[in-house]
């Protein structure tokens, strides 16, 4: 949230050094004059305007694609432990249409398969899961070895 409101706070401030530098100089003397330098204003205002107007648009998009991923992330989560599986794939597949390598989400498509008894789709997810992030191999191989004891291997 915070990222938000320093997102507009940059791109209002890269409008006023583009459009009204004569506003953003008397803005200027009146928060004293060490705050901005007025010849750097004159000679770069349109620069440093247009680097304000876009760090904030990048740090405004950036935390609208979190928000939007956490919520499907979570709506995903919560099928699979209602038992929707079916809903919780479609979700999973929703979210790594946007990022493909999001790991936590392709464990997750990886438990709703194996709790939904699909465990060669399961084994296929869970082998993605470790070629992005070898952190989560050791719950990957606890489900792994469930496939190889219990159903008797799946072998690739």
């Amino acid at each position: 949230m915070i990222s938000i409101f320093i997102g507009i706070i940059f791109i209002v401030v890269g409008l006023l050094y583009i459009y009204k530098i004569s506003l953003l100089i008397k803005i200027c003397e009146s928060i004293k004059k060490f705050l901005f330098n007025e010849r750097i204003i004159i000679l770069h205002g349109k620069k440093i305007g247009l680097f304000l107007i876009l760090t904030g648009i990048v740090s405004i998009g950036v935390e609208i694609r979190k928000a939007v991923n956490r919520d499907l992330t979570y709506v995903a989560y919560k099928n699979y432990y209602s038992r929707n599986f079916t809903t919780a794939e479609k979700l999973c597949f929703e979210i790594l249409n946007k990022q493909p390598k999001n790991s936590e989400v392709l464990m997750l498509l990886g438990k709703v398969y194996f709790a939904a008894g699909k465990y060669r789709q399961a084994r296929i997810f869970f082998h993605k899961v470790l070629s992005i992030d070898e952190s989560k191999r050791k719950e990957v191989e606890r489900y792994l070895s469930m496939i190889d004891i219990r159903f008797g291997g799946l072998k690739e």
